[in-house]
């Protein structure tokens, strides 16, 4: 399965961080967020081969 993930707004919650970084390196714990959302996708993409093998 491929995504594309679009990563963009106005930067109004993050400005602070975001006018130094960009929004997918904004840090979320100790991991950037663009990290979190591929873990996200990944465990739905194997939750979606499994319902497909059934």
């Amino acid at each position: 399965m491929k995504a594309a993930l679009l990563c963009g707004g106005c930067d109004t919650r993050l400005y602070e961080v975001s006018k130094i970084l960009p929004k997918p390196a904004v840090a979320i714990e100790d991991r950037p967020i663009i990290w979190h959302i591929k873990k996200i996708y990944a465990a739905l993409a194997q939750d979606m081969s499994m319902d497909i093998l059934k």
